[in-house]
């Protein structure tokens, strides 16, 4: 019993010091993190311009500009914050009008798929939806023999990236297709680092 008291209770309560400190807010600085939140996605909307993927293989929305407004829009989201939201889907609506060309089906421009789809969810914009499905979809157009896409490349990043788009997919159609592609794709990605 002795030794319960010494090993296991000390951990415990260290456990609970450091768990009853993430409720208080005091310590945050001037800014809470809905204000801090707040002013990063005004950075974002203060850009006038896209961060660009330019390679010789593709040209296109850079998969960090995606992420950060993929980020942005939750965030907006969580703070039901619609002026937010409003701001956000009208940035990321240039793309629809083919301004900034996808040249490729090419994964790192490919993911940008995942804004679109959650301005979507956001805001049940009939167009960001369909234009995050082309993303999605034309992921798997004309597939590798073992069925999986051609995007796939065995990086850890480019599997997020194929995956994220594929759950998103998913959260905006619950269609299984969506999650079998990105269920194909992690389980070859697996048996790949095995080898």
């Amino acid at each position: 019993m002795r030794e319960f008291w010494r090993t296991k209770v000390p951990p415990l309560f260290f456990l609970l010091a450091i768990l009853s400190s993430c409720s208080r807010t005091e310590g945050w600085g001037p800014y809470t993190p809905q204000e801090a939140g707040r002013l990063v996605i005004e950075n974002l909307l203060s850009r006038p311009e896209f961060m660009m993927y330019s390679t010789p293989e593709a040209y296109g929305i850079h998969y960090a500009e995606a992420c950060a407004g993929f980020g942005a829009v939750r965030l907006a989201g969580a703070l039901k914050d619609s002026a937010l939201l409003q701001r956000l889907a009208q940035r990321y609506a240039v793309e629809r009008t083919d301004t900034i060309p996808n040249s490729a089906n090419h994964v790192d421009v490919n993911v940008y798929g995942i804004l679109p789809l959650e301005l979507y969810r956001a805001g049940e914009w009939e167009a960001f939806r369909e234009q995050g499905l082309r993303y999605a979809d034309g992921q798997w157009e004309d597939p590798l023999p073992g069925g999986l896409t051609r995007q796939v490349r065995f990086w850890i990043d480019d599997i997020w990236m194929i995956a994220s788009l594929q759950v998103q997919a998913f959260r905006v159609t619950g269609k299984p297709e969506y999650l079998e592609r990105t269920a194909r794709v992690v389980a070859a990605y697996l048996e790949k680092l095995q080898q």
